[in-house]
Order: C-alpha cells, then sequence, then structure tokens
C-alpha cells in the first residue's frame, strides 16, 4: 500500500506538470485508488476494479467531477457530503471523497493577480481615485462569480463584480499625499489565494545631473527643472563619477544642509555660497505656489573625480 509520503510526491509531480499530454489517466487514476486505501474507508468499493481495462478512465472521470465541484471547469463549489463520485462500483466514502477534494484543491489552487490597476508613486498634490481589477484563476479557468474579495482597510473601498471581473473602486476623496497601503483578500472554494498588496504612495522629486557649464544664481529655477528627476524623499547622493570640465547640480525639497565630499578620500569640498541655496520650485503638477528646495553646485575638475552628497 502507498504511503502518505509517496502520495504528496506523486500529487506534487502532477501539479507541477499538468498538461493533458503529460498526466496520463494512469497516472490520476492511480493516485485516486491509492489515497482511497491508505484512508482505509472505501470499505472494499474498489475491490476487483484494477482488472477492469476501464478502470483509469473512470477514476480520472470521478476526479474530474471533483474538480468541477471546486470550481475546475467553472463548476460548482459544494460541501463535501453533497456530492458522490461513481466508481462504476460503488460510492467513495464521503471522508474520502474529502481526500481527493483536498488533494484536488492543492494540485489546482487559487490564483488572483492585477490585470489592471493605477498603484504606484505620485507627486503630492496629484488626485489619484484606486481602481484595482482582478484577475481570480483555477487551473487557468475563470473563478470570479464563486470567488469572494475583502479589503483591508475597508473604508471607502467598494467590491462590484462587473463583466465576471471583480473590481475595487475607492470612493472617497481622491488620494493626493502620504503612503496608502491595502491589503486584498480572494477566497474560492474555501481556499484563500497568495495575499495581494496594492500600494498608493505619494512623494516629492528631487533633480540631479550634470551640466556643460555653471548656471548663474539668477536662472537656478530652470536649471533645476531641465534636470532628469525622480519621486524620492532621499536627500544624500551615493558615490557619482563627474567627468572632466563637468559641474554636477543636485536639487533636493526642503531647506536641508548638502555637504559634497569627495568620495575616495572622505574629505569636504568647500563649495562657494553663490554655488549653494534655496529657492522655491514649482512642481511638475501645477499642484501650489512652489516649494522650497535646497541645491547645491558640484565643481568642475580638469580630471574625472568621484564625489557623494551627505546631510552631515
Amino acid at each position: 500500500m502507498a504511503t502518505i509520503n509517496n502520495i504528496k510526491k506523486r500529487a506534487d509531480d502532477i501539479r507541477n506538470a499538468y498538461e493533458p499530454e503529460s498526466v496520463t489517466a494512469e497516472d490520476v487514476g492511480g493516485l485516486i485508488g491509492d489515497l482511497a486505501e491508505v484512508t482505509e474507508q472505501a470499505n472494499g468499493v474498489l475491490e476487483g476494479v484494477v482488472e477492469d481495462v476501464d478502470y483509469g478512465q473512470r477514476r480520472t472521470d470521478a476526479l474530474q467531477e471533483t474538480l468541477n465541484s471546486i470550481g475546475v471547469e467553472g463548476g460548482t463549489v459544494q460541501s463535501a457530503g453533497s456530492v458522490a463520485l461513481a466508481t462504476g462500483t460503488g460510492l467513495v466514502a464521503t471522508d474520502v471523497q474529502q481526500g481527493i477534494r483536498e488533494l484536488a484543491t492543492a494540485i489546482f489552487p487559487v490564483t488572483a493577480s492585477f490585470y489592471e490597476g493605477n498603484t504606484g508613486t505620485f507627486e503630492t498634490g496629484t488626485p489619484v481615485t484606486p481602481l484595482l481589477k482582478l484577475d481570480i484563476k483555477r487551473n487557468g479557468v475563470n473563478v470570479q462569480s464563486s470567488a469572494t474579495v475583502s479589503v483591508n482597510p475597508p473604508e471607502d473601498m467598494e467590491v462590484t463584480t462587473v463583466s465576471n471581473r471583480k473590481v475595487i473602486t475607492y470612493t472617497g476623496e481622491p488620494l493626493t499625499s502620504g503612503t496608502h497601503t491595502y491589503a486584498i483578500d480572494v477566497v474560492q472554494g474555501g481556499q484563500h489565494a497568495a495575499p495581494l498588496t496594492a500600494e498608493y504612495k505619494f512623494s516629492y522629486y528631487r533633480y540631479k545631473g550634470a551640466l556643460s557649464s555653471k548656471p548663474g544664481t539668477s536662472n537656478i529655477v530652470a536649471a533645476i527643472r531641465a534636470l532628469p528627476k525622480e519621486l524620492s524623499t532621499v536627500s544624500t547622493l551615493g558615490q557619482t563619477t563627474l567627468e572632466a570640465g563637468k559641474y554636477y547640480l543636485f536639487a533636493v525639497k526642503g531647506t536641508v544642509s548638502l555637504i559634497v565630499k569627495n568620495a575616495k578620500s572622505g574629505g569636504t569640498i568647500d563649495i562657494p555660497a553663490s554655488d549653494k541655496g534655496t529657492a522655491t520650485v514649482p512642481q511638475e503638477n501645477g499642484v501650489g505656489d512652489g516649494n522650497t528646495y535646497s541645491w547645491v553646485i558640484v565643481p568642475a575638475s580638469p580630471s574625472t573625480w568621484y564625489f557623494q552628497i551627505t546631510n552631515s
């Protein structure tokens, strides 16, 4: 008689290589037959059936009926006691049927993912209304109609079904600042899918880049806004290579001490007062009257060198 570990290994093999052309009826049928023997609850139901040439196919059909009942192939979820699986010689005992059901669920777990959504990082002040659309499947088949979806925190989050798709809509005032994280739980056939997380994060841009010439104080704002930008609250800069004859302009939101150092020696570079300061920089999204930014110009050198920017 097969052992539990043997059955688990064979179930893993089927799960990891389940394709109609690679898994035979005898593979699946043999697994079900051994499960029935191990439980010792079939009371001889399967005795003598081994000799039948159709035995493997009938056991495969029995498994398919169970799979349908848990949602595979668009089946309806039913309780373990409400379905009797015909084997050709009798009825499989309820607890054996439940074992088959649990095995099938393990082989074909429910999966959930976002097939559309507007999560991400946005510039502070940009109005964002969360909208998430889910893809819920078991064995590649859409099972959304029999799935339930919950969101935490639930405030202002509404779950609906549109065109056989679960849609999560935010009904409150648009998000504009801070970080908002939502945990999404999907349950189908009594099984939880792997957790999903949706995050909406708001930040300000920081600007940095090399320049061929040093901008004057009067046009520093234009020079800053012309630089490459990224949404980040980090006010330091790690080791950076500066080519010979190039300057480097770095600007971050807020009143911050920006200290330029030689990345190799660690020595502090003396920056003239005219090459550092603060300025009011308009937001890229046009919100508000602009924000105070601290900026510094890293000096050019006759040869390539390495610098970093710290706050102390």
